[in-house]
């Protein structure tokens, strides 16, 4: 028979863990904050304010403005959104406040509160959290929860997993902070660039003429929004062209490497969709307008997709690349308003593009793809913790 002890585990501890009932362990605080009879002010924590799945918390409100019965909180609590709790929001309190009623504080009674943060981080309790009651606005159900066993540790090896655990969850807060001041210095650069506030030097030390400006027809080979196959022809899908959506491009950055459909060739014969030339712009113009990528293969795309394939001996893909992604932000101006904004191909091929000689289109294009290495390396950085602490919730919990 195995014993109750986690699969990674600190040398210096030995014995089994106490199997306990959630409820003996931790328990939920009943006190109540009512904005209409409180005097004082106090941060107020909604749903909303609760990050998915990071364990932080994205802003707070005014607890004398709301409406509505809260629940009172202390710092280093635990709370967890027990509406939708599918979602895995939840927060070790750094102040005292109040919350939402969907929002349980917990406070733990045989468990340390840092040690119980992270358990709340588990795919066990994770499990048991989404058994609930209710099918449109499902909740976490207490009277189930509060039976369920838990393995649980001496409060020494409590603290020293939750202290490690800890380390982790700060290491991972340190890099995403990295990638946001990357993010912004990005930002900040494309400003610059793209209004001339910032301008490059020739090989000799020499200014670059001034920016010429042109339709983004005179800079295109070809341009032409995809199709859809009708989707009721099993005959269009399932083949070995790949089918480019919406959401495939969006997740992706700046490269499009892969997609998750895919067309035969009868399916794309059958609609308006063409196969963009791998390393060309594709370009939304329906949900996400703005958005653009570069197609790393060759691709077929939806309707809400338009293919720019460009003149090569002047124009930098990247430089384009980038020009429209700083482009973004006036691309409102340019929405035909209706059920839903878009673009329609007469205007994509309308817009202007400010272009500098091939030479400055280049140091800038350096420049920008830099930075991107960078927040990528720094992505890849965290994905890699994130992993590593999925891994560790797994094997130092029994």
């Amino acid at each position: 028979m195995a014993l109750n002890v986690p699969e990674l585990r600190f040398p210096e501890f030995s014995g089994e863990w106490e199997e306990k009932q959630f409820g003996n362990i931790c328990q939920i605080k009943k006190s109540k904050y009512n904005p209409e009879n409180e005097k004082e002010s106090l941060k107020c924590i909604e749903l909303e304010h609760l990050s998915q799945n990071t364990g932080k918390i994205l802003g707070y409100c005014d607890s004398k403005g709301q409406n509505s019965v809260k629940n009172r909180f202390e710092k280093g609590d635990v709370l967890f959104g027990k509406l939708r709790p599918y979602l895995r929001k939840y927060w070790l309190a750094k102040f005292d406040g109040v919350c939402s009623s969907e929002i349980w504080v917990f406070d733990g009674k045989e468990i340390l509160n840092d040690f119980l943060f992270q358990l709340i981080q588990t795919n066990k309790f994770n499990y048991i959290s989404n058994i609930s009651s209710g099918s449109k606005m499902p909740r976490s159900d207490w009277k189930y929860m509060k039976h369920v066993k838990f393995k649980i540790p001496s409060n020494r090896e409590q603290e020293k997993i939750a202290s490690f655990l800890s380390k982790v969850d700060k290491k991972i807060e340190k890099l995403e902070k990295k990638q946001e001041l990357w993010e912004t210095y990005k930002k900040g650069m494309m400003q610059k660039i793209f209004s001339q506030e910032l301008r490059f030097k020739d090989e000799n030390g020499e200014e670059y003429p001034d920016w010429e400006e042109k339709r983004f027809e005179e800079i295109m080979e070809y341009g032409k929004a995809g199709g859809t196959p009708t989707s009721t022809n099993k005959n269009f899908y399932g083949g070995s062209i790949p089918f480019l959506s919406i959401a495939d491009m969006t997740s992706q950055g700046k490269f499009v490497n892969y997609t998750e459909k895919y067309l035969t060739k009868e399916g794309l014969k059958s609609s308006s969709a063409w196969l963009v030339p791998k390393n060309s712009l594709i370009y939304s113009i329906y949900a996400s307008v703005g958005s653009v990528a570069i197609n790393k293969s060759d691709i077929s795309t939806s309707q809400a997709i338009f293919g720019i394939i460009l003149k090569e001996k002047t124009i930098k893909l990247d430089y384009v690349y980038y020009y429209l992604l700083d482009y973004q932000k006036y691309i409102h101006k340019f929405i035909e308003t209706g059920t839903q904004g878009n673009l329609n191909a007469k205007t994509v091929r309308s817009l202007i593009i400010k272009l500098p000689k091939i030479g400055e289109q280049a140091k800038i294009s350096y420049l920008l793809s830099s930075i991107d290495k960078k927040i990528d390396q720094l992505e890849k950085e965290l994905d890699f913790n994130k992993e590593f602490k999925k891994g560790l919730l797994q094997q130092m919990f029994c």
